[in-house]
């Protein structure tokens, strides 16, 4: 069993799998730290197989002679008694077919949640195993589902957590912090230039890269959400000529249909308030249009739910309500408000011109 311990934020995780393949996924998203906390908040178990699925069992089984409560098509719930652990077992992911995952939730203050993710793929028909028979065909259905497996397994939860326990919201946006320490915000949908503006900035001295994907928030600061960065070779070019090389990273190509990158420790932010929220847009002509606060928080909630990323945290967040409410404890701390973060940085509905290079994009 390979073991991998870290922390997000003050969070302790640790995740274990004895599939060498699915542990250099994890190390790839997450840094190891040395004597981090092994009685973690946060602990999950991954498993991979070519196959029908199974190996969840023993997680998922209530104590001896306990019946299983189904509480709809593929999810069945287990409680102690006594107010004792609550269990869940889940076959039918949305969107995600391949997956079946428990969940284990204990304590109070802090709670203690224990994950459970078995990924498994049989392919249908002689034409599907035929298919997966060719080089290469077999490990790139692999690997994008490693990559999909990162986010149900790991950052679902523990954005659930942070949420429940802290009050923290999750935001689809890049951030870059500036010298002085207040970060810039890039808000868009996808294919916009998030990314590409992002890594661009790194160009400034001292600026650096706090998310490039989703960050989490409370009411006062934006906090860094780890992933590693998706680049298309135009927008690799874009960052290129502003002089920023950043790294590829160890994740195989096939991972994603944008090859991965990474930029260096020295060059990465954890968190930070924010100074200015620039929402992009590509239109004919450039310029710039100030935005109350209460329109940008509308925006940037508008924006989060056409994130497919949020979108499919939302059933895993509402499972793990329903096991919270199932087991009682304390209530779930008030969540931040969006408006009132953003309440103290000018905000800004940002028109990146159409025949604009990206590095004069970055100096506007």
């Amino acid at each position: 069993m390979i073991a991998h311990r870290f922390s997000l934020h003050g969070l302790p995780v640790v995740l274990e799998t004895a599939d060498p393949s699915l542990a250099s996924f994890v190390q790839a998203h997450f840094e190891a730290e040395e004597g981090a906390d092994p009685d973690a908040a946060i602990r999950v178990d991954l498993s991979w197989r070519w196959g029908p699925a199974g190996g969840l069992e023993s997680l998922a089984r209530g104590p001896a002679g306990q019946p299983a409560e189904r509480a709809g098509r593929g999810l069945f719930l287990w409680r102690e008694p006594g107010g004792g652990a609550a269990r869940a077992r889940w076959t039918r992911v949305p969107g995600f077919p391949e997956l079946t995952m428990s969940f284990e939730l204990s304590g109070h203050l802090p709670p203690r949640l224990r994950v459970g993710a078995a990924c498994a793929y049989e392919p249908r028909g002689l034409g599907r195993r035929l298919e997966y028979l060719r080089p290469g065909r077999a490990d790139r259905k692999r690997n994008r589902l490693f990559f999909k497996l990162m986010y149900h397994a790991v950052y679902y939860p523990i954005a659930w957590y942070l949420r429940r326990t802290r009050g923290w919201g999750w935001l689809h946006a890049s951030a870059v912090t500036l010298p002085g320490g207040a970060a810039v915000l890039l808000a868009g949908m996808g294919g916009v230039g998030k990314s590409t503006l992002g890594l661009t900035l790194l160009s400034r001295p001292g600026a650096r890269l706090l998310s490039d994907n989703l960050l989490f928030h409370d009411e006062q600061r934006i906090y860094a959400c780890p992933e590693p960065v998706r680049l298309d070779a135009s927008a690799l070019a874009g960052v290129a000529a502003s002089g920023v090389e950043p790294e590829r990273t160890s994740l195989p190509l096939a991972a994603h249909p944008k090859p991965t990158y990474a930029v260096p420790r020295g060059s990465r932010a954890a968190a930070a308030a924010p100074g200015a929220v620039f929402f992009l847009r590509v239109a004919p002509d450039p310029g710039m249009e100030d935005l109350p606060a209460a329109e940008a928080a509308r925006l940037m909630a508008a924006g989060n739910d056409l994130a497919r990323e949020i979108e499919d945290f939302r059933p895993c967040a509402a499972l793990l309500e329903i096991l919270s409410a199932r087991r009682g404890g304390p209530e779930p701390a008030p969540p931040a408000s969006l408006e009132r973060l953003l309440g103290q940085a000018r905000c800004v509905l940002f028109r990146i011109g159409a025949d604009e290079s990206v590095p004069a994009t970055a100096a506007r």
